[in-house]
């Protein structure tokens, strides 16, 4: 759908610059200032992360702030390239969603799923709701690989993983 950044590209920059300029206001009420880490979500494509980093870049030196720039990987495109999104040297973390990436990888929402996951879980045609259990062999190819890709480029880069498959 039409969400994080691709809000930037299809509406013009207005709402996301507001949104980055008052967390960097926000930040300056600290007396030991912090370095935001502003996260981009639903990154899928490197012009999309050019266009945003280009953004937070601008609202940064205006307001004389510090950043570092996530990229939050929520489908399984960003999964799949998240080696080449690093290796622009434009992401300083990786934060991969599990939520929605089970969405996008499996076609469908977590909402909407529940009347037929409960006839596929009783007929045993899976083992796990995979919006409570982590789906070992399909989410675990695309994280273990956006890991791999990501660390081959650059080694040290902080990656955290969020999602209710966790808890």
């Amino acid at each position: 759908g039409e969400r994080g950044v691709r809000l930037l590209i299809s509406r013009g920059e207005k709402l996301y610059e507001a949104q980055i300029a008052a967390a960097f206001e926000a930040s300056k009420g600290f007396t030991n200032r912090p370095i935001l880490q502003i996260n981009t979500p639903y990154v899928s494509e490197v012009g999309e992360l050019e266009q945003a980093k280009a953004l937070v870049e601008r609202v940064a030196k205006a307001l004389d702030s510090n950043y570092q720039l996530g990229i939050v990987l929520e489908t399984p495109k960003a999964a799949m390239i998240a080696g080449e999104l690093v290796g622009t040297g434009l992401v300083d973390s990786l934060v991969i969603d599990l939520l929605d990436l089970t969405q996008t990888t499996w076609g469908m929402g977590r909402r909407d799923a529940q009347d037929f996951l409960t006839a596929y879980l009783s007929q045993g045609i899976i083992n796990a709701n995979p919006f409570e259990s982590l789906d070992w062999e399909g989410m675990l190819v695309f994280i273990a690989d956006a890991i791999k890709q990501a660390r081959l480029v650059k080694s040290e880069i902080p990656i955290e993983i969020i999602g209710p498959q966790l808890v």
